[in-house]
């Protein structure tokens, strides 16, 4: 709830995203929990910015989550520009995403923009282990880390559909833009390099260049994101850019 919290004050604010509007959606699992079921719906009714599957919250199936999101998408946003598909643990600068996407995406179709991971192995043991019986081979196809995810509009049907038709895998970014995409027709994956996961990186850009640092989207602790979004915020104001602001 303290992520969702500080992602409202950085995103759905008009005064925070101005002149640009977004719509925020928090995709969430069931709980065993009765008392913390009734204050995810409480909270759902104050803000109405929350999906919650029929699915147990777990790491191990935040793959029914992504698709559940694609599949509210393609049903409720039809006059929408872009998509991004983010975890709670990421700041976007708003401005630098819209500059970014909004003349590239509406000449690109079938495009998947993230932190392309090319060829990339398959872990037998460690955080990522996954055994033999889950995937057999050595390596999955290339997919983008899931932590922040642009598919061009005309994919987002396909997604979900072809996303059923593929044999369940629990790491969701593998399983949506690697092994779903591949069973997609011309499904072209574009790495960013404006973006990163990698906070060190982000903040010796930050430090060297200020708001001309490239980075747009890095992962951060939840306790940094506001911290993150006001010195965004502060180095916009002394270049003299339009920018809202959160407490």
């Amino acid at each position: 709830m303290y992520n969702r919290r500080i992602l409202r004050e950085i995103y759905g604010l008009y005064a925070s995203t101005q002149p640009y509007r977004i719509k925020s959606v928090f995709l969430v699992g069931r709980t065993k929990d009765d008392i913390l079921q009734a204050n995810i719906e409480r909270e759902h009714h104050q803000y109405r910015d929350m999906l919650q599957g029929q699915f147990y919250d777990h790491y191990h199936n935040l793959t029914y989550k992504t698709i559940m999101g694609y599949r509210w998408t393609r049903l409720y946003c039809k006059n929408i520009k872009l998509i991004l598909k983010i975890d709670d643990d990421v700041f976007l600068d708003v401005y630098k995403f819209f500059d970014f996407f909004l003349p590239l995406v509406p000449k690109h179709k079938r495009t998947v923009y993230g932190f392309l991971n090319y060829h990339p192995r398959v872990f037998r043991d460690g955080k990522y282990r996954v055994g033999v019986e889950e995937y057999a081979g050595k390596n999955y196809p290339n997919f983008c880390s899931g932590f922040f995810v642009v598919p061009t509009l005309d994919l987002i049907d396909e997604i979900y559909e072809v996303s059923k038709t593929v044999r369940f895998f629990r790491l969701e970014d593998v399983f949506t833009y690697g092994l779903v995409r591949e069973n997609m027709v011309d499904v072209q994956l574009v790495h960013l390099d404006v973006i990163t996961y990698d906070l060190k990186s982000y903040k010796d850009c930050v430090n060297d260049y200020r708001y001309r640092c490239k980075y747009m989207a890095v992962e951060v602790p939840p306790s940094q994101l506001l911290t993150t979004y006001n010195q965004v915020v502060k180095f916009r104001k002394q270049l003299g850019l339009t920018s809202g602001g959160a407490n």
